[in-house]
């Protein structure tokens, strides 16, 4: 069942596969709590796979991506999350690849895009050069590798099982140059004198279109002594615990020419939840490892949807929009967050409710100020245990 209302551009939005944000306006506290507790028992919907058929919903904030059509290459695929996909996003994008072994992510560079990676399986190493700096970074499960806008890169899978990589862009709509789609464009004596010999032997450059990943066999350079300055072990980085779970926040202090973007690791218990908050200068994306989340989106308005991702897919939360991530699965939930601002800002509804007098809070539902008397110790973990539990 959809429900017409404004969307994200202005315009009226069908929201099938949402569920609305009701407003409860006067009422009695029965009432109120019938509500909640209907809330509470509902199912809520998976995200759909994308239709090959259909042009991508305009409003929608999740993504199946494993469900989206990959772009194949000799030696490897990518699915983009980018605005072709899910044309809501702004300010970040992102990308899972899969790569063979023996084989390289081609030199290229990104022209409107930071680009901050996870490697979730294979070795090999990283080689970035960037403002006169060139750096070699040792990958491997765990691994978090930072290319800055505009830096020369490339990414070669030198063990013998696939390397799978979720990469995020600080920007909606990255663009990239690739060595193989660019340099058959220059005049050979060109492509001589920067290598520095006669014109007749620069090679022969065909026009292959673009390589993305190719196959290479060998051994790569060895890893260089900078290589901290744009990478670090997920590992490595602060672990902060909670009653509901655990989360690994990345900083300048974990890679020094980290800017324009940064990732959490966020896991979540059974149960465990993210408490409700916004983030007053940044979009947040949430991409899902492991578990079962339900994540609720809410915006202005009776604007709001909310879904269970499963492994492979993503939700996208605007620039203040509220949002909240739960467990609903059995087991331990692990999610990707990826921002568009460092450092991180935030509001909690738990600071909220500790701030604000409680009849404020209570008077926008025509409640005595005793609904909301009890919300406000202000001393709630921002991931909370199942039912509060410690």
């Amino acid at each position: 069942m959809s429900e017409d209302r404004g969307g994200l551009d202005g315009k009226r939005f069908d929201a099938t596969g949402a569920i609305s944000r009701r407003r409860l306006q006067g009422g009695a506290l029965g009432a109120f709590a019938a509500l909640a507790a209907a809330r509470g028992a509902m199912a809520w919907p998976g995200v759909p796979a994308p239709s090959p058929e259909a042009q991508p919903d305009a409003n929608a904030l999740f993504l199946a991506l494993g469900s989206v059509a990959p772009h194949r290459f000799a030696a490897g695929e990518v699915r983009f999350a980018r605005t072709e996909s899910l044309p809501a996003l702004q300010g970040l994008a992102l990308a899972a690849i899969t790569m063979q072994p023996r084989a390289v992510r081609e030199l290229h560079w990104h022209n409107n895009a930071d680009e901050l990676t996870h490697i979730r399986s294979g070795s090999g190493v990283a080689i970035i050069f960037y403002d006169g700096t060139s750096a070699v970074v040792p990958l491997q499960p765990g691994t978090l590798v930072f290319f800055p806008q505009g830096a020369a890169h490339a990414i070669w899978n030198a063990s013998d099982e696939p390397m799978e990589m979720i990469l995020g862009f600080d920007t909606a709509s990255p663009e990239t140059i690739n060595f193989s789609a660019s340099l058959p464009f220059v005049p050979s004596q060109v492509i001589a004198q920067a290598g520095g010999v006669e014109p007749g032997a620069a090679p022969f450059l065909p026009t292959a279109g673009i390589g993305f990943a190719v196959p290479l066999a060998g051994e790569p350079p060895a890893p260089t002594g900078n290589a901290s300055e744009f990478s670090t072990m997920m590992a490595a980085v602060d672990l902060e615990t909670f009653p509901g779970g655990s989360r690994r926040l990345t900083s300048e202090k974990n890679i020094p020419r980290m800017s324009g973007i940064k990732t959490t690791i966020l896991t979540l218990k059974p149960g465990g939840t993210r408490l409700p908050h916004w983030h007053p200068h940044m979009n947040e994306l949430a991409y899902c490892l492991d578990g079962r989340v339900q994540m609720g989106i809410i915006g202005q308005d009776d604007l709001e949807q909310t879904a269970v991702l499963s492994p492979g897919d993503l939700g996208f939360v605007p620039l203040n929009w509220f949002h909240y991530l739960t467990n609903v699965g059995e087991t331990e939930a692990t999610i990707v967050l990826y921002h568009n601002a460092i450092p991180q800002g935030v509001i909690d509804l738990k600071d909220v409710l500790a701030w604000f007098p409680p009849e404020l809070l209570a008077a926008s539902f025509g409640l005595d100020g005793e609904a909301f008397a009890g919300l406000a110790g202000g001393n709630a973990p921002i991931i909370a245990a199942r039912n509060g539990a410690d």
